[in-house]
C-alpha cells in the first residue's frame, strides 16, 4: 500500500481562475519529506506494526530510526537486512534495540522531526508531552464498539468473534474487539452460554462463573424474600421462591 501511496504525493496543480485578478494562474504544490522519523513499537505483533512505520517513512522519503520491542527485536533487524539487501540506501533504514529509557531521550531529540508510537495509552500520551514541537503520530489501545441488542439472534450472531475482533492481515490476527464490548442486560449470559467458544476465547470459566451467580442469586433472593413477605403476609419460603424465580428472569433475559 505504502508503495502504491508513493506514485501519488509529489504534489498537486491547482487552477486559480476563480479568483478575480488570478486568470489563467496557476498554483503548483509540492510535497517533501519532513526529515528523520523515530518508530517505536510493541513486542506483539513484531513484524507487521514494524513494516506500518517502516513502509510510509520510505514511501515519503524519510529516513527512520526503528526502536524495537525490547522482547522482539530479532524479527525487526531481519526485515532491516532484507531492506538495505534490497539496494535502498545506507542510512535510510537504522534498527536500533535499545533501553526504553534511551528511546525517551530519542523522542526528545530534535533532530528527530516525528515520532510514530504504538502502544499503550499511558506510555504514549506521556512520549507525546516530552516531544517538544516535532509531529507525533500515536496508535494507542482503544476501544472498537459492539453492543448485542436484546432481540439478537444468537443462533447467527459472531458472539464467538466478538471477544476478539481479527483482522488477519499479514497473517497475523489483531485484537479488534474485545475491549469495547456491551451487550445489553440479560444477554451475557446466555451469549457465552450458547456459545462455548466465545467464553474461552477470553478465558471465562463457565462453571466458576455459574456456581458464582447462583450462590449470589440464592443469598440475594433469601434476603429479599425475607424482606418482602412481611408486605405479601407470605411465608418467607414463598417470598424466598418468587424472588428466586424474578433473579432467574433477570440473569437469564
Amino acid at each position: 500500500m505504502a508503495a502504491e501511496e508513493a506514485k501519488r504525493i509529489p504534489g498537486e496543480v491547482i487552477p486559480l481562475d476563480i479568483t478575480p485578478g488570478t486568470d489563467h494562474h496557476l498554483a503548483i504544490s509540492r510535497r517533501v519529506p519532513i526529515g528523520p522519523i523515530l518508530g517505536i513499537t510493541p513486542f506483539n505483533f513484531p513484524l507487521n506494526l514494524v513494516a506500518h512505520k517502516v513502509a510510509p517513512a520510505l514511501a515519503a522519503g524519510n529516513p527512520i530510526v526503528l526502536k524495537p520491542a525490547p522482547q522482539t527485536p530479532l524479527t525487526s533487524l531481519l526485515l532491516g537486512e532484507v531492506i538495505l539487501q534490497a539496494g535502498l540506501p545506507s542510512g535510510m533504514v537504522s534498527i536500533l534495540p535499545c533501553t526504553n529509557a534511551l528511546a525517551e531521550q530519542m523522542v526528545m531529540d530534535e533532530r528527530f522531526k516525528m515520532v510514530s508510537f504504538t502502544g499503550s495509552a499511558a506510555v504514549g500520551w506521556m512520549l507525546k508531552s516530552k516531544a517538544g514541537k516535532k509531529r507525533v503520530v500515536l496508535e494507542l489501545g482503544g476501544n472498537a464498539g459492539v453492543i448485542v441488542e436484546s432481540d439478537a439472534d444468537l443462533d447467527h450472531a459472531p458472539i464467538g468473534r466478538v471477544p476478539h475482533g481479527r483482522d488477519d492481515r499479514g497473517g497475523m490476527p489483531r485484537p479488534g474487539l474485545g475491549s469495547g464490548c456491551r451487550v445489553r442486560q440479560g444477554m451475557a449470559i446466555r451469549a457465552v452460554a450458547l456459545n462455548p467458544d466465545a467464553a474461552q476465547a477470553v478465558g471465562i470459566n463457565l462453571g466458576v462463573i455459574f456456581t458464582l451467580a447462583l450462590a449470589l442469586g440464592v443469598a440475594l433472593a433469601g434476603l429479599a424474600g425475607a424482606l418482602i413477605a412481611p408486605l405479601f403476609n407470605v411465608y418467607p419460603a414463598v417470598g424466598f421462591a418468587f424472588t428466586v424465580k424474578a433473579f432467574a428472569i433477570t440473569i437469564l433475559g
